[in-house]
């Protein structure tokens, strides 16, 4: 699945690049069309990993979601601050950064989305204390990207 993901959102943001650069001359539908195929490259990430995440947390769902889902929405404060310190006035070449470094950042975690069996822990080593501090980073994020 995140080898699916990886492919296309590497051909869609590529595509997109393309288009930006000037090196392909498509449509306005055609574009649209890479965007489809990025937006899917996405979609298949996140059912991955939510999946992963949901069958490893049967106990906690709805904090392994939460989880996943804030770390989403903080990515995109943290690309914009990428762009803003590297890519400023550049869109095409952070187009390209996009499609590459997130096919190769979906293949590198993809090696972490695998189910763990259950284990006897106790509460400190435990999902819930794991999830928790999860949470808390999320949240030590989100107040660092307002600053």
């Amino acid at each position: 699945t995140a080898a699916i993901a990886a492919l296309l959102t590497l051909i869609g943001y590529l595509g997109v690049w393309a288009w930006s650069r000037g090196s392909i001359q498509p449509a306005f539908w055609q574009v649209w069309v890479f965007w489809f195929i990025w937006g899917h490259g996405s979609g298949w990430f996140d059912n991955a990993a939510m999946t992963i995440a949901v069958r490893n947390f049967p106990q906690h769902r709805g904090r392994s979601v939460a989880l996943m889902k804030s770390f989403y929405g903080l990515s995109g404060s943290i690309l914009t601050q990428v762009y803003n310190l590297f890519f400023f006035e550049a869109t095409s070449d952070f187009l390209l950064f996009l499609g590459t470094a997130m096919a190769a950042l979906g293949l590198a975690c993809a090696q972490l989305l695998w189910l763990v069996p259950p284990s006897g822990l106790d509460d400190q080593d435990g999902p819930t204390w794991r999830l928790d501090m999860g949470l808390r980073l999320v949240m030590t994020l989100a107040v660092l990207l307002l600053a």
